[in-house]
């Protein structure tokens, strides 16, 4: 039997014991907003030291069952708020009621957060800055239906882009920018203590689907973000680029809380021949037609569709002091905009809590997901629209092609074909994933605290290719001889493993100096199995299995292994609990490394000083100034480089009488040390004008040393190819702000908003070491460089300033080009078509500028009113969908019209593609993200009904773009293949989406 299915079997046990002891005292009442007097969901509510808890339903209600009598400290917290602490005193057989009233706060000094040592830190003991995002509130406020969008604008620093604009699809996260040449650069993720799988490339084709979107935002309590080597140098190996951990929510002791929500929507393009180009074709006569097919063809308003978005998600939780849970499930059908693009995803998760003993703690987790998602190729219907032209309109196109071939085009692009040869191949992914979490917490003393965190993430990834024999005449037409058909199967096992064992002391020095002590250690294993075939050519229709195919022309198994074991020590000591400083130390060893390399090790400091605590700081500040902390973090982390490329490998090859030869595979390196991350940031939190205005500012440095590159092998090594080495330093700096401000705050009227801003720039400052490399050419058309003094994936070629209009030729003539120096020089040598302009710099591919603004308006406590507006600016990418249409196919009004041609434009693309830089394009694009109404219904009603709580949400995601970004949409690009993840080529643009979500609570 599966062990999430055992696991499963213990929810009726776990019912069963949930029983109500002798003990009838009770704490029971509401929490409000202390403005608005409009109830506070999701607050916990507990007795300290004492195991009993219980968090508020969203009519602010809580319940504490079993309550000791005596007197008792009373505390209610909540992400954003103030933590209020009551004292309540409880006889026997009592039932006390006790209300709270929060105020709202952005900086939450006394919040822990998660730092990887057992119980975390308080917020104001951490140096380093850690972004916390409150995702059930979110979710009330805002349906998200991928968990990836929970990040996108909210967090200073965090730069996430939409890679496809299919559902299904993931982003890519990058943290503080670009610090890696050859090695992933998205952080890690954690749920719940234990390490999950990031990939980002995954899919059966060259789209990205993230894994990260596998976890329904519906399960999530809270995200935080460590954001760099200096927060996450307790993390080791593989933490250089950042952390994100997730938190899932938890059960509260007190009567079962049950909720239901269900969302309902559509996907479309509201005006998509705005976003599709118009082609240009000329007629023999002379004569040029203007044709955008969505509006000239009666098959224009079928090409997209408006696609039903769906989610229903029910979940419960309660429990004893003893024994709490909370169980989730949810299914969401998603139908994108193309006919063939789908998502399919189910989850469930389970989370037990319990205190078998006053000093020891148990919580589990358990998640399953089905996840099936469809997508179309990016070479499908959008390359036959984006190429469509009036040339292959019947009456055009049979004027040089016999029929009946020459009515099959219908106006569609001979590239790519009419839809139902598009769409005859089908692209799949089917996932089956289980992640378990344990942690074992013991406290046998007031001063020592154990922790002991074990689980797994086991994914089973399915990418299925199929193509079906097809019969059709005009699909077979463009499918050319591949109408037969074709499967491709590649199925992917990974298996993720941790252990981690820590524990803190905390003591006294003296009066006002405290220590707390931690030491722990790591385990971390990941397995991929990888098993492939393909099969060409059926015999007939309605054959589908690789084994019915003519010829089987792929297949092979691999296995990969890597583990990281790491020990870590941290101390931390504090002042008056407001000066606290922290020294750590982590050693790693990992199977990656070079058999030369055995440990390496990551130290960190920080500085913690809580200024408006000090006396003397207090007498003198400003009044508008309520709370004021400095901080400042240094620390090391790193990236180990790939399995097995420190080795030196052997292939075989057939030999003659059914015996196989051995063959160099990789040459290997044994000096193969992990990129080291070094950085140091500095910065401060506040509190302003009575707690209205919160405002952080953070400053950092991070140096990338021994960054990891390809390097072409000698020939005289006798191996093919290239090998990693340890080569590069990459700098890296930039300042990260994040306000928030409640700028009215009645009871009838609320304006709250949020700014985030990050600017971010990095430099080589060295590539090859001894072999003295300053540059090192790469990506699809030789279009980006390496090259010390630039950023990392940065676009050079020629810089094309001006060219002639040759009226007679009907084209530009004589382009040139900046010279490198000040000036200008031809850019081909006399009138031949090689090249002489320098290769200069075009811009870099990440956005230095990283923009997000939200803000949320509440009328009287039932209406809230929320937007969100992020941007990226300064960035340029690489548009071969423009190069294609203008270069390929001439098909750009610049090349047809002589009124309104573009010489310089018409010089690059008529010359054989030697010169390129109209296909650099500013990529830099404002989007109104999200735009929503809440509106939470009446207590009344929902008293009348039954019902604890309820809301109705309408909402709207990516109504607006502004951009001058010539292609098709500035976020969509990217793909599996390293050579050309920033460019866009026909991808698909993101669609809009109209939702409702309705949610009630029993």
């Amino acid at each position: 039997m599966r062990p999430e299915f055992r696991f499963m079997g213990l929810v009726a046990v776990a019912f069963a014991l949930l029983v109500s002891s002798a003990d009838a005292q009770q704490l029971t009442g509401r929490v409000t907003d202390e403005q608005t007097g409009q109830p506070v969901g999701a607050v916990q509510v507990f007795i300290a030291g004492s195991g009993i808890g219980a968090l508020t339903a969203q009519n602010g209600r809580y319940l504490l069952l079993n309550v000791p009598v005596g007197t008792h400290q009373l505390s209610a917290q909540r992400i954003g708020f103030v933590t209020v602490v009551q004292e309540v005193t409880v006889a026997a057989g009592e039932t006390v009621v006790q209300d709270f009233q929060l105020r709202e706060q952005a900086l939450a000094l006394d919040e822990f957060v998660i730092t990887g040592v057992p119980g975390g830190n308080r917020r104001r003991a951490v140096g380093n800055v850690v972004s916390t995002l409150d995702a059930a509130e979110l979710q009330e406020l805002v349906p998200i239906a991928q968990t990836g969008n929970i990040l996108a604008g909210r967090t200073a620093g965090v730069n996430m882009t939409a890679v496809d604009g299919q559902v299904g699809s993931g982003s890519m996260i990058r943290v503080r920018g670009e610090s890696t040449l050859s090695l992933p650069p998205n952080p890690l993720i954690y749920i719940d203590g234990v390490r999950v799988e990031n990939a980002e490339t995954t899919g059966p084709n060259e789209s990205r689907i993230s894994r990260l979107n596998d976890i329904a935002p519906e399960e999530i309590a809270s995200i935080e973000v460590l954001r760099g080597p200096s927060a996450a140098t307790l993390y080791g190996t593989e933490a250089s680029q950042g952390v994100v951990n997730i938190v899932t929510k938890r059960g509260a002791a007190g009567a079962p809380q049950v909720n239901v929500s269900v969302r309902q929507g559509i996907a479309t393009y509201i005006s998509p021949e705005k976003i599709f180009p118009t082609n240009y074709w000329t007629h023999p006569n002379g004569t040029v037609f203007p044709y955008n097919l969505l509006t000239d063809s009666p098959e224009g308003p079928d090409a997209f569709r408006d696609g039903h978005l769906s989610t229903y998600t029910a979940s419960v939780s309660g429990g004893s002091e003893d024994l709490t849970y909370y169980f989730m499930t949810s299914y969401t059908d998603d139908n994108g905009q193309l006919k063939n693009n789908w998502n399919k995803r189910f989850n469930t998760r389970l989370n037990l809590d319990m205190r078998p003993m006053e000093n020891l703690s148990l919580a589990a987790g358990l998640s399953f997901v089905k996840n099936d998602i469809a997508q179309a190729t990016r070479y499908g219907i959008v390359r036959g629209l984006v190429h469509a032209h009036a040339g292959n309109l019947p009456e055009n196109r049979c004027l040089s092609q016999a029929m009946p071939q020459c009515e099959y085009y219908r106006g569609w692009s001979s590239w790519g074909g009419v839809p139902e040869a598009t769409e005859s191949t089908q692209y799949t992914q089917h996932v089956m994933r289980s992640i378990g979490t344990f942690t074992l917490a013991h406290t046998p003393y007031s001063w020592l605290n154990n922790r002991v965190n074990v689980g797994y993430d086991v994914t089973d990834e399915q990418n299925l290719q199929l193509r079906p024999y097809q019969t059709a005449d005009s699909v077979k037409f463009f499918l050319g001889r591949h109408f037969d058909g074709f499967r491709d199967n590649t199925r992917y096992q990974r298996y993720n493993t941790t252990l981690d064992a820590a524990s803190t002391v905390d003591f006294a020095l003296s009066d006002g100096i405290a220590s707390t002590t931690s030491i722990g250690m790591q385990y971390y294993s990941k397995k991929i199995e990888t098993i492939r075939a393909r099969g060409e050519d059926f015999p007939g229709p309605g054959l589908l299995t690789i084994e019915a195919t003519g010829a089987q022309t792929v297949s092979f198994d691999t296995f990969e292994e890597n583990a990281t074991l790491g020990f870590y020590a941290q101390q931390v000591f504090g002042l008056g609990d407001r000066l606290f400083l922290t020294g750590a130390v982590r050693v790693d060893n990992n199977s990656a490394f070079g058999d030369e390399i055995m440990w390496v090790t990551y130290p960190k400091a920080s500085l913690s000083y809580v200024l408006h605590e000090e006396p003397w700081f207090a007498e003198g500040k400003p009044d508008f100034l309520d709370a004021f902390r400095l901080r400042a973090a240094w620390g090391q982390s790193g990236v180990q480089p790939p399995s097995f490329v420190a080795l030196k490998t052997f292939g075989f090859v057939p030999g003659p009488v059914g015996k196989s030869g051995v063959s160099p595979g990789t040459l290997g390196n044994p000096d193969l040390r992990p990129e080291i991350g070094d950085e140091v940031e500095f910065g401060f939190d506040s509190d302003l004008f009575d707690q209205r205005i919160g405002l952080n500012f953070t400053w950092y440095r991070k140096n990338t040393k021994d960054a990891i590159l390809l390097r072409p092998n000698a020939p005289s090594s006798g191996f093919p190819g290239s090998r990693y080495v340890n080569a590069g330093l990459i700098a890296n700096k930039g300042i990260e702000a994040e306000l928030d401000a409640s700028l009215v705050n009645s009871s009838s009227f609320g304006l709250n908003l949020g700014v985030r801003y990050s600017w971010n720039t990095s430099e080589i400052k060295q590539l090859s070491g001894e072999a003295g490399d300053t540059a090192i050419v790469w990506n699809f058309q030789n279009s980006m460089e390496h090259r010390v003094g630039y950023p990392p994936h940065s676009y050079f070629g020629p810089v094309v300033v001006s060219a002639t209009w040759d009226a007679s030729a009907k084209k530009g003539i004589n382009p040139q080009c900046d010279d490198g120096k000040g000036g200008t020089m031809a850019c081909f040598v006399g009138t031949t078509r090689t090249v002489q302009a320098p290769r200069l710099y075009n811009g870099r591919a990440v956005a230095p500028h990283n923009i997000g603004i939200s803000g949320v308006v509440r009328l009287g406590s039932s209406i809230r009113v929320s937007a969100l507006m992020d941007g990226q600016q300064g960035h340029t990418r690489y548009d071969n969908t423009t190069r294609i249409r203008c270069y390929l196919f001439t098909m750009c009004k610049e090349t047809h019209d002589p009124v309104e041609a573009d010489a310089v434009l018409n010089s690059q693309v008529t010359m054989g593609d030697r010169l390129q830089y109209y296909t650099r394009a500013d990529a830099s694009f404002w989007r109104l993200r999200e735009l929503s109404l809440n509106y939470t219904l009446p207590e009344d009603l929902l008293e009348g009904w039954g019902l604890s709580s309820g809301s109705i949400t309408v909402a709207a995601r990516n109504l607006l773009t502004i951009t001058d970004w010539t292609g098709l949409d500035p976020e969509s690009g990217g793909n599996q293949n390293v050579s050309r993840q920033w460019q866009e080529q026909h991808h698909v643009p993101s669609a809009s989406t109209f939702e409702t979500t309705f949610r009630v609570g029993l």
